[in-house]
């Protein structure tokens, strides 16, 4: 597959990230109000890249970059949860992603979205083009108890051999 091919797929799988992080942007602080009793959801990750298909290109950034976190579906909408400690979700620059990280979380039903982004910058000329390598975009249905805390990780994992176009499926 051609690479103005894998720009348009990748910039479409981002168009998530960003149509997540722009509805976020609205909803007052950015962060769901997760009550006086939030339940705790912790998520982790482990997440390597493999840069092996990036051998042929002749330039390519030296790091994966990584944007993530862990959203609420309400009101139609993607709302973004709040990490306990406060830390970094995106534009982390790292080889894998390992992450064990809380998100308060309001109590009751809900539906949660975990997002990952992980991609590599190829050279094409003057401009460096961001080609996407792992993907999560899990969507789980929750009902959690004030003050409880539960562990997710990945249901579903996508790594694409970007030069080659191929894509493989990793199920838990």
């Amino acid at each position: 597959m051609a690479v103005s091919g894998l720009k348009s797929r990748f910039f479409a799988q981002v168009l998530l990230l960003a149509l997540a992080g722009l509805l976020a942007g609205c909803a007052g602080a950015g962060y769901v109000d997760p009550g006086p009793d939030p339940a705790r959801v912790r998520v982790k990750l482990d997440l390597p890249t493999d840069r092996s298909a990036f051998n042929q290109f002749d330039d390519t950034t030296p790091y994966t970059s990584w944007d993530w976190g862990l959203w609420l579906e309400k009101d139609g909408r993607l709302v973004r949860l709040a990490p306990e400690p406060p830390q970094q979700l995106s534009v982390i620059r790292a080889p894998r992603l390992v992450r064990d990280t809380v998100f308060l979380a309001p109590p009751g039903r809900r539906a949660y979205r975990l997002i990952v982004n992980g991609y590599v910058g190829v050279r094409q000329g003057w401009t460096y083009w961001p080609i996407n390598v792992v993907l999560v975009d899990d969507r789980q249905e929750l009902d959690l108890a004030p003050g409880q805390e539960i562990a997710i990780t990945p249901e579903k994992v996508l790594t694409g051999v970007a030069a080659q176009g191929r894509v493989t499926e990793h199920r838990k």
